[in-house]
């Protein structure tokens, strides 16, 4: 592969609607989701939406959220320089944490929460340009129970 194969895959989307294979051979070759409860069931991570479809659940469910996203943020220089404080705000800035932590908060939920990390090149550095969430039901586990 080279430098310019490497950096179109690293500024693409990877996990987008038309990359999962939802057919023999793509989701069938990973694993159920590892959770107790919908393998106590015989159901895998639907059983989660449906019982979003309670209005006093998914009330309760965004009353949860927005306190969450709410919550004051920071960052603490500590012993690093300012030249990597700098870029650490930098990249904060750049990903809209308040979004990122909305999108992610389902992890309470479902058990856990995808999100892909875009990157682009900035100067001689890659840096994430945006952090999107993804919807858990494109990725399985293999046989270790890590995520793919």
């Amino acid at each position: 592969m080279n430098k310019q194969d490497i950096s179109t895959t690293l500024a693409g989307e990877i996990a987008s609607r038309q990359s999962v294979n939802f057919g023999f051979g793509g989701m069938m070759m990973s694993l159920p989701n590892p959770d107790p409860i919908s393998k106590r069931l015989g159901r895998d991570i639907e059983v989660y939406r449906e019982i979003m479809n309670d209005p006093a659940i998914k009330g309760a469910t965004r009353r949860r959220r927005s306190a969450v996203v709410g919550l004051e943020y920071g960052l603490e220089q500590g012993d690093a320089s300012d030249k990597v404080m700098a870029l650490c705000k930098t990249v904060l800035s750049r990903i809209k944490l308040r979004s990122l932590i909305r999108e992610l908060h389902d992890a309470s939920w479902y058990g856990y929460s995808p999100a892909e990390v875009y990157w682009e090149k900035d100067g001689g550095l890659w840096l994430p340009s945006k952090a999107v969430g993804k919807p858990p039901e494109w990725f399985g586990f293999d046989d270790n129970n890590r995520l793919c």
